[in-house]
């Protein structure tokens, strides 16, 4: 999967613990507790709905605030952490997410979510790439659409030494699978013209091209008067240069039109 992943709450927590929560400490993250706190606060309150909302709304998110605090003991060992073992969990949680929220809300987020078990399905053989981040994405792409050239790699097998290092040399493998099984290319939809581009680069939507004069090309000793570096990504780009283009190694160019 590609940051793919399904949390489902089943009855008895959705009703016990979300809608209760909803209806009373987190009244104010929802439109139909908003709606009544506006309406209460109307005579007094100036702003609208909208400007309401972003100075009343809490900012609860379901990772690192509902789901942190549901257990991932056993059924009958959450149970006997109630006798007092979890309250080093309690307080760990806590102390976490000081600040963020009023303290309140936090104490009845954690003693509400912290009664169910978290289970976890995982599909047998399954890999995970993570799209979150810019970097992540870059990553995918240049490594994903290199999967038939192993030269193209941040880190080669002998330099891996420490976690890091080997954490990243998986990625890139896991990058290199899916880009395989997906058929990614490294040009689609894309017209390029008298630029010397990096293998590794990857063009997607875009029309690039140098006009320099025969004189220029000679003066660099070229044919190619544009150049775009390695790890680079174009996507959805209209450039025209007349004066030669270079874009260096590790960029992300989107979106750009010029003449």
């Amino acid at each position: 999967g590609i940051d793919t992943g399904v949390v489902a709450f089943l009855p008895e927590s959705a009703n016990n613990a979300l809608r209760r929560l909803a209806r009373q400490e987190l009244a104010c993250c929802t439109e139909r507790g908003l709606c009544v706190m506006y309406n209460n606060d109307k005579k007094e309150n100036k702003d609208d709905l909208v400007n309401f909302a972003k100075n009343r709304a809490l900012r609860v998110e379901l990772y690192s605030h509902l789901m942190l605090a549901i257990s991932t003991k056993t059924h009958e060992s959450t149970k006997s952490s109630e006798n007092g073992n979890d309250s080093k969990r309690r307080e760990e949680f806590m102390k976490l997410h000081y600040g963020e929220l009023p303290t309140k809300t936090l104490e009845t987020i954690y003693d509400t979510m912290s009664l169910y078990e978290l289970n976890v399905c995982a599909v047998p053989g399954g890999q995970f790439v993570h799209l979150g981040t810019t970097r992540e994405l870059m990553d995918f792409l240049t490594y994903g659409t290199s999967y038939d050239n192993p030269n193209i790699t941040s880190i080669n097998e002998e330099d891996t030494k420490n976690c890091e290092d080997i954490a990243k040399r998986m990625m890139e493998k896991r990058c290199r699978k899916f880009g395989k099984q997906n058929h990614l290319v490294r040009r689609s939809c894309s017209f390029v013209s008298n630029i010397d581009v990096h293998p590794s680069a990857v063009i997607m939507n875009s029309v690039l091209v140098c006009m320099n004069s025969e004189e220029e090309s000679t003066k660099h000793n070229s044919i190619r008067s544009g150049n775009i570096g390695k790890y680079s990504i174009l996507e959805h780009t209209n450039l025209v240069a007349q004066n030669g283009l270079d874009i260096g190694s590790d960029c992300l160019v989107s979106g750009l039109r010029g003449y």
